[in-house]
């Protein structure tokens, strides 16, 4: 039979001579039968909210002494007060008088209090749930209880410290005090220690019963009140401790809870007290109390002091909603709780962001404005093919000397229309031919522009993903170098390191801080980028959501892909394939093409103006309307008309012309070598993003692997570190190993997605990231272009369970 001697690492000590001289009389009087042991948990009443679980106390108990002795419990009903002095007293007195019973444990407030002012205990007795030991009056010597029978567990703090905490935290010195009559019955010098505090700490309390529904408990808490001190509220549910909090909020009241993080979690503003994260701990402590008291120890001689060790838990969306924020150094190392409940977020996936950006970015919308741009420069340019039709209408006066009968009168009014159409300008359809191009251009330019959009939003949201792993893990890495400064503390206290191990890991600590800090803000950044490109409303971030990786990237466990590439002339002819794809795609080489047919056509057109005239038909009519005074004549003609073709041919005296073509000729040159330059780097993309892509594809799984593998390790070496087999640095590199593992881990996944979003820019195609997966008629093309290498393709066809793939 093994004794389990150091099942919590707050209790290792080393074994006395005289201790293991009594466990082996203990295990001689056992023998080799179970004893069996009857345990009554005590309970102030029907149970809404006990800052310790009989279950989980249970527990705790079976677990360890299961192997040693024969473990059950006393009825609930035998254990249960009524919420009433007299009913919690009677409850403790019948399983005192209980022949069955071997040993009551209180977790209850009022029973542990009850229980302690007792003077004599006929059976061992585990108060396991104290306020302040002190400030009650609990039995000590030491830091034992020194009575006969009794032990119980208590944080022994430093007097007031919580309250003071508070004072300073919120400015305010006026407090309401909430109190359940019941704990105020049972501790009838509350009162007096209310007084005597508020002469030391320079405060005021006022007492305040929490009796009846929330709403009447803040009701009664006096209108000059500035913060309230929330008590132990055994008999309010989770949902009314929520439904206080909320009244609190209403009046604007700033509130300081005991029971510690899930109070705040339930909306009261602030706590030290770690009561309610200690639940397992002081579980394991009552289940130690029991085995060493059945090993033959006196529940006297049983250590007390538990020292739970303090940190700042503030709910930030109730400070804000009482229009309350906190210094920052008094929030330095809290932990928060609704850190950003007031940031306006919008949820989006990876495809939708994507998609909002294509829709929304401003870079985007001001190259749509020079697509429309080009589109009218074309239509300007067509209108100079089109019929031009003239209105004119004159009015002339002269002097008398000036006169001519009947061919200049003294006052003439005439009308004239004037009609041309283009018959044929070289230059005229050159420049619509030219603006074509120019806006087929602008479209490319376009296309290129939205698939940089593209990964430039599906690289942000990444970039916000990776930022938010990276943050969770440091901030989870900073908890367990809280936990091993911890460690470090119990192991001061019981004498197995020294101060060294104390301030390494408060150094420790404050790095970890440091990481985390700069973590947060790189994740900010990234909120702040991935906001910019996808033009979000003022003030708005995206709740960035991770996605699965087989689920965003499905093509690659698809059985006809894995096809493609189980080999490597297979892997080869893919390549080629996707290389040939990418041209294919690229708007970049497409704007190169219409650059080439803008030059060609600028060269034609000067070639031909040696040669070809601008021909143009006109026709025009015109009519006297009125003719007056000296030299007026009735009889003149008044309508006239003419009808006629003009054709113009420039010579290139200059030498203009001739320049010009050579200029054209050295640009047709210069573009062509800058096309073939982009073929070659888009290919050289290509080819070095399907490499990445199956270089980072495979590096998910091995990352993931030597992550478990390290942390692990660091929960094997924080054992042995707390048994002081293993040094300080041991647990360091341990830390820290597991750390950097896990954070590659995180980057892991990322690096691949990014790879793969480069890959499908470079091949100019964002179908498998919007739509989820390649289409038929792309796996279609791949097995044709595999038969046109010669590749046998008859085991590419898709099975039944790919015929589906959109």
């Amino acid at each position: 039979m093994i004794i389990n001697w150091h099942h919590e690492q707050k209790e290792n000590k080393v074994m006395s001579i005289t201790k293991f001289t009594c466990v082996c009389l203990l295990m001689v009087s056992f023998g080799l039968q179970a004893k069996d042991i009857r345990v009554a948990i005590i309970k102030d009443g029907p149970t809404q909210k006990e800052f310790l679980s009989e279950s989980v106390v249970q527990q705790e108990i079976v677990d360890l002494l299961g192997s040693e002795f024969s473990v059950s419990f006393v009825d609930s009903n035998k254990t249960t007060a009524n919420w009433t002095l007299a009913g919690i007293n009677r409850v403790i007195d019948e399983n005192y008088r209980d022949p069955n019973v071997d040993i009551l444990v209180t977790i209850g407030v009022v029973s542990s209090n009850e229980v302690a002012t007792r003077k004599r205990f006929p059976k061992p007795t585990i108060a396991a749930v104290t306020i302040d030991p002190v400030a009650q009056s609990f039995p000590i010597e030491g830091n034992r209880s020194g009575k006969n029978n009794f032990t119980y567990i208590a944080d022994v703090k430093e007097p007031g410290i919580e309250v003071t905490f508070f004072r300073d935290f919120v400015g305010q010195s006026k407090f309401a005090v909430l109190i359940e009559p019941l704990l105020a019955e049972s501790w009838p010098e509350f009162s007096v220690l209310l007084e005597t505090a508020a002469k030391n700490y320079n405060v005021e309390f006022i007492q305040v019963p929490v009796k009846g529904s929330p709403g009447q408990v803040v009701d009664a808490i006096p209108a000059d009140a500035e913060a309230v001190l929330v008590g132990p509220l055994a008999q309010y549910s989770r949902s009314q401790v929520r439904t206080l909090a909320n009244r609190l909020i209403d009046r604007k009241l700033p509130s300081y809870t005991f029971a510690g993080e899930i109070a705040v979690e339930d909306g009261l503003m602030v706590t030290t007290s770690q009561m309610s994260q200690a639940q397992g701990q002081m579980s394991r402590r009552v289940a130690i109390n029991i085995q060493r008291i059945l090993l033959g120890t006196n529940a006297s001689e049983l250590t007390v002091n538990m020292q739970f060790n303090s940190r700042v838990i503030y709910n930030q969306a109730t400070g804000l909603a009482i229009g309350f924020a906190p210094r920052w150094d008094d929030v330095i190392d809290a932990k928060i709780i609704n850190e950003e409940e007031f940031v306006n977020r919008r949820a989006f996936t990876v495809q939708e962001a994507v998609k909002f950006s294509l829709q929304n970015n401003l870079n985007l919308q001001v190259a749509s404005f020079d697509v429309e741009l080009a589109k009218k420069d074309v239509d300007i340019a067509r209108s100079n093919l089109y019929p031009s039709m003239s209105l004119s209408a004159a009015y002339n006066q002269i002097n008398e000397e000036q006169v001519i009968p009947g061919a200049n009168p003294e006052k003439r009014s005439d009308a004239q229309l004037n009609f041309s159409q283009l018959i044929y300008a070289d230059s005229a359809w050159a420049n619509f031919e030219i603006n074509e191009a120019l806006k087929n251009n602008q479209l490319s330019l376009y296309q290129s522009q939205v698939l940089d959009t593209a990964q430039q939003a599906a690289t942000a949201y990444l970039n916000l993903l990776r930022a938010k792993a990276d943050e969770e893990i440091r901030r989870a890495n900073l908890e367990v170098t809280r936990k091993n400064l911890d460690l470090a503390e119990n192991r001061l206290r019981v004498g197995s390191s020294g101060k060294s191990d104390i301030l390494r890991w408060k150094s420790q600590q404050a790095i970890d801080r440091k990481n985390l800090f700069a973590s947060e803000a790189n994740r900010r950044n990234a909120e702040l980028e991935l906001a910019r490109v996808m033009n979000l409303e003022k003030d708005v971030l995206v709740d960035a959501r991770q996605p699965e990786v087989s689920d965003l990237l499905s093509i690659l466990s698809d059985e006809r892909f894995e096809k493609f590439v189980g080999n490597q002339i297979h892997w080869q002819a893919f390549q080629e394939f996707y290389k040939l794809e990418a041209l294919k795609n690229s708007p970049e080489l497409k704007s190169f093409e219409s650059l080439l047919e803008v030059n060609q056509r600028e060269l034609l057109t000067n070639q031909r103006g040696n040669y070809i005239p601008d021909v143009n038909f006109v026709a025009q009519a015109g009519r006297n309307i009125d003719q007056s005074g000296l030299g007026a004549v009735s009889d003149v003609e008044k309508n006239t008309w003419s009808v006629g073709v003009q054709a113009s041919l420039s010579f290139d005296l200059s030498g203009q012309r001739r320049n010009t073509i050579s200029r054209k000729q050295i640009e047709t040159k210069q573009i062509q070598l800058r096309q073939k330059a982009t073929a070659q780097q888009i290919l050289t993309n290509t080819g070095q993003a399907l490499f990445n892509v199956g270089s980072s594809y495979p590096s998910i799984e091995l990352s993931h692997a030597s992550a478990e593998a390290a942390m692990e390790s660091l929960t094997l070496v924080r054992s042995a570190y707390a048994n002081g087999k293993v040094s300080i640095s041991d647990l360091l590199d341990a830390q820290n190993n597991a750390l950097s593992a896990r954070l590659l881990a995180a980057d892991a996944e990322y690096a691949f997605l990014q790879d793969y979003i480069r890959l499908m820019r470079a091949a100019g195609d964002f179908k498998p990231l919007l739509d989820g997966q390649y289409s038929n008629e792309w796996f279609d093309r791949l097995i044709q272009f595999f038969r046109t290498r010669g590749i046998a393709t008859s085991s590419f066809q898709p099975t039944q369970s790919n015929n589906n793939i959109q």
